[in-house]
């Protein structure tokens, strides 16, 4: 498990690595042209907080608990990326749990 680490606060949500390498591209990407992302996370998996918007001015750190996968899915990152352009949000997925 990997983990994606976030805000001045350091909260952190892990995910499986190879999820968290796809995921990693498709929110790099999405920063990068200066829009948010919106994750869910399962509120009592977040200190009671069910979302977080991730600005391109957001602290973040992605951790590999392995060696970071050297070979990505591109259409896996395209999904991702169509996920979380969504204004609803993307919700992480259900296997990650927050620390």
């Amino acid at each position: 498990m990997g983990t994606l680490t976030y805000g001045l606060e350091d909260r952190r949500v892990e995910i499986e690595d190879v999820t968290l390498a796809h995921l990693m591209v498709a929110i790099v990407a999405t920063l990068t042209s200066d829009d948010s992302v919106l994750l869910w996370v399962h509120p009592d998996r977040l200190d009671g907080a069910d979302r977080v918007q991730l600005l391109p001015s957001t602290p973040m750190r992605f951790s590999f608990d392995g060696p970071e996968p050297s070979s990505l899915d591109p259409r896996t990152v395209a999904r991702l990326a169509v996920r979380l352009a969504d204004p609803a949000g993307f919700t992480i997925p259900e296997h990650s749990t927050p620390r």
